[in-house]
C-alpha cells in the first residue's frame, strides 16, 4: 500500500485501500480498546462506522435469538441469554466510554494528518494480531459462560427432579392420608354400605354353596353304594384276572418251550448231519487202512524178494570173480 501511494498519491484506487485501511484499524482499536493509531483521525462517523462493523454490536442488536448461532441451552433459556447479551453490551459501553476519552485526552493526535512514513509504518503493523486477541478474550469469555450455564442448568434439572420426587412423596402421602381418613372415620358411609353389601352377597354365596353342599352329598352316596357294587364285581374280575395271568404265564412258557424244542431240533439235524459226515469219513478211513494193509504186505514180499535177489548177486558175483580168476590163471599159464 505504501508503495502504490508514492507512486500515485491521487489515484481513486488508492484512495479506497486508505479508507479500507481505516476501516480495519478502527475495528482493530476498538476491539482491542488500545491507544489510537498515529496517523489516523477517528471522528464519530469513523467510530460509528466500526461500531457497525463489531459483530458484537451485530449480534446484540438482532431480534430474533433463534437464527443466532448461540448454544442450544443459552437460546433455550432466554432469561442466561439475556444475560449473556446485557454483559456484552456492558462491556461494548464501556469500550466506548474509554474510546470517547481517548479522543477527548489527545486531540492534536486525532487531528493529525497521515502521511507517507505513517501509512508505511501503519502498513507494516499486522492488523489481525488485535482482532485476535479480542477473539481470544471473547471466546474465553463465551466458554466460561457456558460452563456457568451448563452448572445452573445440571443444577436446574437436579433440583427440577428433586421437586419431582417431592411431589410425588407427598401425592403418595396424601393418598394414604385420604385413606386413612376414610378408613377411620368413613364420612359418606361407603365403607359400611360396601361392608352390608358384602355380607349380604356372602350370605347369599353360602346358601348357594349349601345348596351344592347337599347335592353332591346325595350324589356321594350314590356313587358310594355304586362303588361298592363295583368292588364285588371287581373281585370276581380279580380272581378272573389271576386266573388269566396264570394262563398267559403257562402259554408264554410252553411257547418258550416250544421255541428251545424247535433249536434242539435243528441242533439234531445239525449233529445228524455231522454223524452221516463222520461216518462217510470213517468209511473212507477204513478203506485206506485196508488197503494200507495189503501196501504193508506186498512191500514185505517185495522186501523179501529184495532179499533173496541180494544173495543170489552176491553169488553171481562171487561166481563170476572165480570165473575171472581161472580165467587169467589161464591165461598166465598158456603164456
Amino acid at each position: 500500500m505504501s508503495i502504490a501511494f508514492a507512486e500515485k498519491p491521487d489515484s481513486e484506487a488508492n484512495v479506497e485501500i486508505l479508507r479500507v485501511a481505516r476501516q480495519i484499524q478502527h475495528l482493530a482499536h476498538f476491539l482491542s480498546q488500545g491507544p489510537a493509531f498515529s496517523g489516523v483521525v477517528l471522528t464519530e462517523d469513523d467510530l460509528r462506522t466500526a461500531r457497525d462493523l463489531n459483530p458484537v454490536t451485530r449480534i446484540t442488536s438482532h431480534r430474533r435469538l433463534s437464527e443466532l448461532e448461540f448454544p442450544r441451552e443459552w437460546v433455550e433459556d432466554d432469561g442466561a441469554l439475556a444475560i449473556a447479551l446485557h454483559d456484552w453490551r456492558e462491556q461494548v459501553e464501556g469500550m466506548k466510554q474509554s474510546n470517547s476519552h481517548a479522543t477527548e485526552e489527545e486531540p492534536d493526535q486525532v487531528a493529525d494528518i497521515p502521511t507517507e512514513a505513517d501509512i508505511k509504518v501503519d502498513s507494516d503493523v499486522s492488523f489481525l494480531s488485535y482482532s485476535m486477541k479480542r477473539e481470544a478474550h471473547w471466546v474465553e469469555k463465551t466458554k466460561e459462560l457456558e460452563k456457568k450455564l451448563r452448572q445452573s442448568e445440571q443444577e436446574k434439572q437436579s433440583a427440577i427432579q428433586y421437586n419431582l420426587k417431592l411431589q410425588l412423596e407427598v401425592e403418595a402421602l396424601q393418598r394414604k392420608a385420604q385413606s386413612l381418613y376414610q378408613a377411620l372415620f368413613d364420612p359418606d358411609n361407603r365403607i359400611h354400605e360396601a361392608n352390608v353389601m358384602a355380607k349380604v352377597k356372602l350370605h347369599g354365596e353360602i346358601r348357594q354353596l349349601e345348596k351344592l353342599l347337599d347335592a353332591a352329598n346325595s350324589k356321594n352316596e350314590s356313587l358310594v353304594k355304586k362303588n361298592k357294587d363295583l368292588e364285588s364285581c371287581n373281585k370276581g374280575l380279580i380272581t378272573e384276572n389271576e386266573e388269566l395271568v396264570k394262563i398267559q404265564e403257562l402259554e408264554s412258557s410252553n411257547k418258550d418251550l416250544v421255541t428251545e424244542n424247535g433249536a434242539l431240533v435243528e441242533e439234531n439235524r445239525d449233529i445228524d448231519s455231522d454223524n452221516g459226515y463222520l461216518i462217510a469219513t470213517s468209511k473212507d478211513l477204513l478203506t485206506k487202512i485196508a488197503l494200507a494193509r495189503d501196501a504193508a504186505k506186498s512191500y514185505k514180499d517185495l522186501m523179501n524178494r529184495n532179499a533173496a535177489l541180494a544173495d543170489t548177486n552176491k553169488r553171481l558175483e562171487e561166481s563170476l570173480k572165480k570165473i575171472v580168476t581161472d580165467a587169467k590163471c589161464s591165461l598166465r599159464s598158456v603164456s
